[in-house]
C-alpha cells in the first residue's frame, strides 16, 4: 500500500470514527453550545485548509501541498507523506459527541488549548496517531498527526516519540484562528 492510499485510509478512517452515530445522536437533540452568550461561533465559515501556513508546516518537517477532502460529516486538508502527515478538519457534532465514544480510543483526556476546550484522543497503541479536538461553537476542529514508516525503512526504524505534543503543538498555532 502506498502512502498516498495510507493516507486517504488514515483520514477515512478518522472521518468514519468522528462521524460514527451522527444521524442518532442529531435525533437526540442540539448539543449544548461552548458559551452561554446568544451569538455562537460557526464552524461552518472555518476553512481547514487555511489555518496553518507554509512555514508553520515546516516547523513540523510537512510539505507545503495539501490536499482537500470532504468524507462523511468532514472537511478538511490533508498535508505529507511518510514519514508524518497532518489532518486538519472540521465537522457538526460537538465536544460531547468524542465525550460519549471515549471508551473506543487508547487514550482519551478533555484539555484546553488556550481558552478553548478540546480533548486529546488516541485510537492506535502503536502511538503512530493522535488527534487534538477543539470545540468552536456546536461544531469542532480537529487536528490529526500521522507517522508513517518510510518506504525502505528497515523494522529497526524509530518512529518520532510523539504524536500527540506534535498534534497539541499544531493546535495551539491554529486555535487563535477559529471563531471565539
Amino acid at each position: 500500500m502506498n502512502n498516498k492510499n495510507i493516507k486517504i485510509l488514515a483520514t477515512v478512517t478518522l472521518a468514519v470514527l468522528a462521524s460514527g452515530c451522527a444521524n442518532q445522536d442529531s435525533a437526540k437533540g442540539q448539543l449544548k453550545s461552548e458559551t452561554s452568550s446568544t451569538a455562537v461561533p460557526s464552524v461552518n465559515s472555518v476553512n481547514p485548509c487555511a489555518l496553518i501556513n507554509d512555514g508553520e508546516l515546516l516547523q513540523f518537517d510537512i510539505p507545503s501541498h495539501g490536499e482537500t477532502f470532504n468524507v462523511t460529516d468532514e472537511i478538511g486538508c490533508s498535508w505529507g507523506e511518510a514519514p508524518r502527515s497532518i489532518v486538519i478538519a472540521k465537522g457538526t457534532q460537538g465536544l460531547d459527541f468524542f465525550d460519549r465514544r471515549a471508551s473506543w480510543q487508547v487514550k482519551y483526556l478533555r484539555n484546553r488549548i488556550n481558552n478553548r476546550s478540546g480533548a486529546i484522543m488516541q485510537g492506535s497503541p502503536t502511538n503512530t496517531e493522535c488527534s487534538q479536538v477543539m470545540a468552536v461553537g456546536t461544531g469542532y476542529v480537529v487536528v490529526t498527526m500521522f507517522y508513517f514508516r518510510p518506504i525502505g525503512a528497515g523494522p529497526n526504524y524509530q518512529y518520532p516519540p510523539d504524536p500527540c505534543s506534535d498534534a497539541l503543538a499544531i493546535a495551539t498555532i491554529i486555535e487563535p484562528r477559529l471563531p471565539k
